[in-house]
């Protein structure tokens, strides 16, 4: 057979034709197939996450607005007397000491019958542990006037206060409280909603002597 380059290859390129057909009929090379990826996909996770985020800062922000205002069940102004009996605060330690050694020396059933209001009014501050706890008279719009035990913390922005400076600029100090009732007259503040300065008239007791600050 007289065969010419031209048919050389053009069988060649016939052989490698058929070899490849019978190639991938067998099966071919046996490659493991990679997982694809697509850009959408990443794309959903991204966003997914993205709006988890967001409905949990919307959450918490509903949460904190839904969140009830807590209402005061106490509200009047600062009141001033000029003698201060409410417990030992601001007071020396030998006048509490001077009145255990009392008590125990005359037992609390005498006591109790020499001074039954001051015997049961210490004893109510000792069972709550106020005996030196700063207080506050406060007078109400109802013209109530209570005492109020306060922590020293909360007591401490009253100080800022004297009774002059108001009585000078014609303000008063309205307060807004949360108490615990422990007698008619006696309350201990659980907190303080507000205690602001106002205008108004600064009321006090027993004109004719001399004020005692809070401090």
């Amino acid at each position: 057979m007289n065969l010419s380059v031209h048919n050389f290859k053009t069988l060649g390129v016939f052989w490698l034709s058929t070899a490849a057909v019978r190639f991938r009929q067998n099966g071919g090379f046996k490659i493991a197939p990679q997982p694809i990826i697509h850009k959408n996909v990443i794309c959903n996770k991204n966003y997914m996450k993205n709006l988890i985020i967001i409905l949990s800062l919307v959450l918490i922000v509903c949460s904190c607005q839904n969140k009830p205002e807590e209402k005061s069940n106490l509200e009047g102004d600062l009141y001033y007397t000029w003698l201060k009996l409410g417990s030992f605060y601001d007071q020396p330690d030998s006048l509490y000491h001077n009145y255990l050694d009392l008590r125990d020396s005359l037992g609390i059933e005498e006591l109790r019958k020499q001074d039954a209001i001051g015997t049961s009014h210490i004893q109510l501050l000792e069972k709550h542990d106020l005996v030196k706890s700063p207080f506050i008279y406060i007078k109400t719009d109802s013209d109530s006037t209570f005492i109020i035990y306060m922590t020293p913390k909360d007591y401490k922005p009253i100080t800022e206060y004297t009774y002059q400076n108001l009585i000078d600029n014609k303000q008063k100090v309205r307060l807004k409280l949360i108490t615990e009732q422990l007698t008619d007259k006696l309350q201990i503040c659980k907190k303080v909603i507000s205690i602001e300065k106002i205008e108004g008239e600064t009321l006090q007791k027993q004109k004719k002597f001399k004020i005692e600050e809070y401090k």
